[in-house]
C-alpha cells in the first residue's frame, strides 16, 4: 500500500497504481460515463464484435481475447444494453 500510495492519502488512484506484483497487463478503465452509447457507433442499441474491437483500437489497444464472448451472454454476436458490463448511463440516454 504505501508504495502504491504516491501522495500518502491512505488511497490508491488508478493514477497512482503501477500494478507491482499483479500479473497480467492492466488496462485504464474507461472514463465516459456512458461507455455503451459511446461505443454503439450506428446507433442501433446494440454492440458488435467490430464495435468493440473499433472502440479498443481508438484507446490504442485491441479487444482483449474473450472479452465479446463475457459480454454476450446469450451468445447471438451481439451485446445488447441489458448484456453490458461496462458503464452504461441511463437507458433515456440511449
Amino acid at each position: 500500500m504505501d508504495r502504491e500510495d504516491a501522495d500518502k492519502d491512505g488511497f490508491v488512484t488508478w493514477d497512482e497504481f503501477n500494478g507491482h506484483g499483479f500479473a497480467g497487463e492492466l488496462h485504464h478503465p474507461p472514463q465516459d460515463e456512458n461507455l455503451f452509447k459511446t461505443m454503439d457507433t450506428n446507433e442501433d442499441k446494440q454492440l458488435t464484435e467490430e464495435e468493440f474491437a473499433a472502440w479498443f483500437k481508438k484507446e490504442g489497444q485491441e479487444l482483449p481475447d474473450g472479452l465479446m464472448d463475457e459480454e454476450d451472454a446469450d451468445k447471438d454476436g451481439i451485446v445488447t444494453w441489458d448484456e453490458f458490463k461496462g458503464p452504461k448511463g441511463t437507458r433515456d440516454e440511449l
